[in-house]
């Protein structure tokens, strides 16, 4: 299993956010997807 992040940039400062993520793996060349996690809520500094 490996670990990845990532950074949204463009974001505006004291507005809150609702973040989903999905995990896939490519076999033979196409990607096959999980379904999607529950919507998390980030507010930006």
């Amino acid at each position: 299993m490996k670990n990845t992040s990532a950074t949204i940039k463009n974001l505006k400062s004291g507005k809150k956010y609702y973040v989903r993520v999905r995990a896939y793996k490519t076999v033979s060349g196409v990607k096959i997807y999980g379904s999607y996690s529950k919507a998390k809520t980030v507010t930006v500094k």
